[in-house]
């Protein structure tokens, strides 16, 4: 099929359309914010929402019904403990407009599984990426032009814990942040790397070198991610291949924890200004005070909505994603969402998809260091796992 018959054919599913466009405004985050629960929301959420109706319209229409599998049980287990995590938090408005987001992510989680197993949907997936890296990096570009010209903008982050130097920046693009930008950097890349073999290679090895220098631009931890998972993907060829990718996934969790626990000071453009300092860092701090939290809150977490942690008299998230799904939403969601993962694994078909199995395992990583369950590539990576199974599993429909 040429490419404007593959363009025909997602254009006659109206639900394969409006999730491509969902895909497609996931990065821009600022540029067009959405008008309420900016927070919570974006746009691409009410693509996401009309995506699923136009589905069930046509699914209706074909009198198909929904089958119940593994994956859904452990998502409703997922969602109804954070739902009852609201019954004791101290910030319930907060949490009923996360948990409503959340119930997104699992919308999403499941168009994903179901859309991206038509090749057609699949392929036109991995062209709105190679475009959105093009464009991404175009973004990024521009903001260290007009950055270096004295000209701030938003295309441009804080220096967080790092050094303040006028010799580099750290891009965030259309994001918030520049972590969440590397992220999804991991995300498209596992895309692009997985993508139908009629999306021209050339396009698609020009857009990993785009996502792999943006991702470097951003100075964050979730470089390690990256490389984590681009490790992973070339290691799986061979014995030797997959013995160093493991070298490298130790590598990089021991590298997450040590810039988790130490004081860190950096100027990357001055490699020779890294120093240890004697105070505990603040993520230290706040996955302690985390972890106090759960203590404190044992069953149902201090409830949706809350911070967990803080450092220096602040309050905060644990950047540590298992620590901070336990201590808000309890030991319960935690489990269910480790039992989702588990149940996505073992019925995947043979060979591995290692596109996507790799970027989840660079996301896990990440995970040590941020909080990563309400990214919503995330969810798309775990729906693309689903999307991969035996072809012996049952379907959802």
């Amino acid at each position: 099929m040429g490419r404007a018959g593959e363009w025909r054919a997602v254009a006659r599913r109206p639900s394969a359309v409006l999730y491509l466009a969902a895909v497609a405004v996931l990065p821009w985050v600022w540029i067009v914010p959405f008008p309420v629960a900016r927070e919570q929301a974006q746009w691409g959420d009410l693509f996401v929402a009309l995506a699923a109706t136009a589905w069930l319209v046509e699914q209706r229409r074909l009198g198909r019904r929904p089958r119940f599998r593994a994956p859904h049980a452990a998502l409703a287990l997922y969602l109804g403990a954070s739902g009852a995590s609201l019954l004791v938090s101290p910030a319930r408005h907060r949490g009923v407009l996360l948990l409503l987001g959340m119930a997104g992510l699992a919308v999403l989680f499941f168009l994903t599984s179901e859309l991206t197993q038509d090749v057609v949907v699949r392929a036109a997936l991995t062209r709105v990426v190679v475009v959105t890296a093009f464009l991404i990096g175009a973004a990024a570009g521009v903001g260290l032009v007009l950055h270096f010209a004295g000209r701030p903008t938003l295309l441009i982050g804080t220096y967080g814990e790092l050094e303040v130097s006028t010799r580099y920046a750290r891009v965030q693009a259309g994001f918030y942040n520049s972590s969440l930008l590397a992220s999804f950097c991991t995300f498209a890349s596992a895309v692009l790397a997985g993508g139908a073999a009629d999306v021209s290679t050339r396009w698609r090895r020009a857009a990993q070198v785009v996502l792999f220098l943006v991702v470097l631009a951003t100075f964050s931890r979730a470089i390690i991610g990256f490389v984590v998972a681009a490790a992973l993907r070339v290691g799986a060829g061979c014995r030797r291949g997959r013995v160093a990718a493991a070298g490298v996934c130790l590598a990089g969790v021991a590298a997450v924890v040590f810039l988790t626990v130490a004081s860190v000071t950096l100027d990357p453009s001055r490699p020779g200004s890294f120093s240890i300092g004697s105070e505990p860092s603040g993520r230290r701090q706040t996955a302690v005070a985390s972890a106090r939290t759960l203590q404190a809150h044992p069953w149902l977490g201090k409830g949706l909505g809350s911070f967990p942690g803080g450092w220096d008299g602040r309050v905060g998230q644990a950047h540590l994603t298992p620590l901070e799904v336990a201590a808000v939403q309890g030991p319960v969601a935690l489990l269910a969402l480790a039992a989702m993962i588990v149940v996505l694994w073992r019925p995947r078909a043979r060979p591995t998809d290692m596109a996507t199995w790799s970027a989840l395992a660079g996301m896990a990583v990440d995970a040590l260091a941020m909080d990563v369950h309400r990214f919503r590539h995330v969810w798309i990576l775990l729906g693309m796992a689903d999307a991969g199974r035996r072809p012996d599993e049952p379907g959802n429909w």
